[in-house]
């Protein structure tokens, strides 16, 4: 038989309680980092919430000149109209220089409160600024929330529709952001003219050296004779002749220049009367993708 001491006894007992007490004090440690990261996260939260609600109220304030001049925008449009009424049928020679001037002291002072409102939103938003690139699944995700919500507020019956295809990851997602918000706002307007009622769609595919986008709605499309014009810078198609309110007609000459210059890619336009408008861009994967 074999027998153990009392000593024996001890020993087993003392080892037990060491290790019992050893392991109570890693539960107690490791549930305390587990908490301290906890609450570390939530002053995060916290600071982040706060940040938050205090640019918000920043950009509101700076929103509200935006706001104002974009009132005074609409009446220097007006004034340009009319002058250019004037001048193209001869009429009331005598008020011309007047109304150039006029014109000018008012585009200066708008763009004096611009300045100091971007400014101020420079500055506000210069920690925000996305750093590095971003999946254009993520791009089109905010681009089609940010657009349900705008078609929403303006109480059109738009039906929105992204295919987004293979995702990847850019560098130049301002661009793309541009891109396509552009042509998309512009299908808005062009249905707005019509019966405010249609439909948008946004297609991505890529082949080995490509990157396609179709930008395509249901509008009232483009005279054949305006076609050739829509890139023009100034070219509009949207003037409201009871009001002389006329669309600024920059949006797609600026999505041609990041097409064509900045991304070394081609864009076209075709257009069937009564049917809608289809916008088609080429952009070549290497000027797009960061590997």
């Amino acid at each position: 038989l074999v027998t153990s001491s009392p000593y024996e006894h001890e020993i087993v007992l003392t080892l037990f309680w060491v290790a019992l007490g050893r392991t109570t004090m890693i539960w107690i440690l490791l549930n305390g980092l587990r908490y301290y990261k906890i609450l570390l996260l939530k002053e995060e939260h916290e600071a982040r919430y706060a940040r938050l609600v205090w640019l918000t109220a920043q950009l509101k304030s700076e929103m509200y000149w935006m706001e104002k001049n974009m009132e005074e925008i609409e009446k220097v449009m007006t004034n340009a109209y009319t002058l250019f009424e004037n001048i193209k049928f001869n009429q009331r020679q005598e008020a011309w220089g007047e109304q150039a001037v006029s014109i000018a002291r008012d585009v200066h002072e708008i763009k004096k409160e611009y300045a100091l409102a971007v400014m101020g939103i420079k500055e506000l938003t210069a920690d925000a600024v996305v750093v590095g690139g971003m999946q254009f699944k993520d791009i089109c995700k905010i681009l089609y929330d940010s657009t349900e919500r705008e078609i929403r507020s303006l109480g059109y019956e738009i039906k929105l529709e992204f295919e987004s295809g293979e995702s990847f990851y850019t560098i130049k997602h301002y661009f793309l952001m541009s891109i396509l918000r552009n042509l998309i706002m512009n299908s808005i307007d062009a249905i707005e003219a019509a019966e405010k009622e249609g439909k948008i769609k946004m297609v991505h595919e890529t082949d080995q050296n490509q990157h396609y986008f179709v930008v395509s709605d249901s509008g009232p499309g483009i005279e054949p004779e305006d076609l050739d014009n829509i890139f023009t810078p100034g070219f509009s198609t949207k003037i409201n002749y009871a009001t002389g309110h006329i669309n600024r007609g920059l949006g797609l000459s600026v999505v041609q220049n990041i097409v064509e210059k900045e991304l070394g890619g081609k864009i076209e336009a075709s257009s069937v009367k009564g049917e809608g408008t289809t916008f088609s861009i080429a952009i070549p994967r290497e000027n797009l993708e960061e590997n």
